[in-house]
C-alpha cells in the first residue's frame, strides 16, 4: 500500500480526505486549522511517548471522527510544508515495514534512524563504484551472521566505514572485502602495499564478481540494508549503531532513491587465505625498503583461476 502525497490535496479542515485500512486498522489523512497534514491511525494503546524533530509531530490522541467520538490513535504531523515529501516517505516506510502487531514499535524505530540522519550533514552520493563496495562489505556482514559471529562485535570490527587499511579489524584477524562488476570476473585494484599486509595477524580476502541487472529482478542495496536491519540488528538493539555506521561508509536514507538505480547479480563469491602464495605487493616483496617519496601504488591482482576457501574456518578465529 502506497500513500500518494497529492491525497491530502482537499480543502476541508478537520475532516478526512480519505478514510482507509492499514494492517486492519482504521486509518485517516488529515488537515487541521492551519492546513498542516496529518496520518492518523486507529491504536489499542492508551499512551505514546511523543516524538518530535524538525518538520514531524508524532502523539497519542483521541479523534471525532466517522461520526465516533474519542477514538484512540497515533497521530503523525507534518507541521511544515517543505517537509511534506519526506513526511509521506516516512509514513510509507512505516506501513511497508510494520504490521498491525508492530506498527507503534516500527514506527518509532524508522523515525529514530531518519532523526540521525536529518541532524547529520549531507554528504556528496556515492558513486557506482562505492555502492558496489558496500554491497559487497554488506554481504559479507550477513555471511558473519550466518556463521553465529556476534552481530555487535560484527558492527564493531567494521572498519571499512572508518577509512582503515582493512573492511573488517578483529584481534587476531583481518578481512578484506572485494566486489566487481566488471566483465573480467574477480579482478580487483588494491591500494597501498599496506592493504594485503597482515601485520602479524590472519589475513583474509572475500572477492564478488556481480553481474549489473535491470528492471525489478536483482540485489539492490536497500534492500540489503533493510534486511540485515529488520532481521538482525534492530532486533538486537543495534540499529542505531549500525546506520551511523552507514552513513560513515556514505550511505544517506535521504539518498535512497538513487540506490534503486543499481541492481546486481552475485556472479561469483570467493574466499581466499592472504598467505605467501597469494599474488600481493607488500613492503616484504622489496629487498630493499621502499622509498618514502614513492606514495599512492596501486595495483591490480586476478583472483579468477584461484581455489576459494571454506568461509567456515572464520568460525574458528574471529573473536
Amino acid at each position: 500500500m502506497i500513500i500518494e502525497e497529492s491525497l491530502w490535496s482537499f480543502p476541508n479542515q478537520n475532516k478526512s480526505a480519505l478514510s482507509m485500512d492499514v494492517h486492519g486498522r482504521n486509518a485517516y489523512l488529515l488537515k487541521d486549522g492551519q492546513g498542516n497534514n496529518h496520518f492518523a491511525i486507529e491504536t489499542s494503546y492508551t499512551s505514546f511517548s511523543a516524538i518530535s524533530t524538525e518538520g514531524l509531530y508524532v502523539v497519542y490522541n483521541e479523534i471525532d471522527m466517522d461520526n465516533k467520538k474519542d477514538i484512540p490513535v497515533i497521530q503523525f504531523k507534518c507541521a511544515h510544508p517543505a517537509f511534506m515529501s519526506l513526511f509521506v516517505r516516512i509514513i510509507n516506510e512505516i506501513i511497508s515495514n510494520s504490521d498491525s502487531n508492530n506498527f507503534e514499535n516500527k514506527a518509532r524505530s524508522i523515525i529514530n534512524i531518519w532523526m540521525r540522519f536529518l541532524n547529520k550533514s549531507r554528504k556528496a552520493r556515492m558513486d557506482d563504484k562505492l555502492i558496489i563496495g558496500l554491497i559487497g562489505e554488506l554481504l559479507f556482514i550477513h555471511r558473519l551472521i550466518t556463521l553465529d559471529i556476534d552481530k555487535s562485535l560484527i558492527l564493531d570490527c567494521w572498519t571499512g566505514p572508518d577509512q582503515e587499511s582493512k573492511d573488517f579489524t578483529f584481534d587476531s584477524t583481518f578481512i578484506e572485502v572485494k566486489a566487481s562488476s566488471k566483465p573480467s570476473g574477480h579482478i580487483h585494484g588494491i591500494n597501498g602495499i599496506d592493504q594485503l599486509n597482515s601485520e602479524d595477524r590472519l589475513l583474509y580476502l572475500n572477492s564478488f564478481h556481480f553481474a549489473k541487472t535491470s528492471g525489478s529482478g536483482g540485489l539492490t542495496l536497500n534492500k540489503i540494508v533493510s534486511d540485515l536491519n529488520d532481521q538482525h540488528f534492530s532486533q538486537a538493539g543495534l540499529e542505531l549503531i549500525f546506520f551511523d555506521k552507514l552513513y560513515d561508509y556514505g550511505f544517506d536514507k535521504r539518498d535512497q532513491d538513487n540506490y534503486e538505480n543499481i541492481r546486481i547479480e552475485i556472479i561469483g563469491d570467493k574466499f581466499f587465505k592472504v598467505d605467501e602464495s597469494f599474488p600481493k605487493i607488500t613492503e616484504d616483496e622489496f629487498k630493499l625498503a621502499v622509498d618514502n617519496r614513492i606514495s599512492n601504488l596501486k595495483y591490480e591482482v586476478d583472483l579468477n583461476s584461484l581455489n576459494s576457501l571454506n568461509h567456515t574456518i572464520l568460525k574458528n578465529v574471529l573473536h
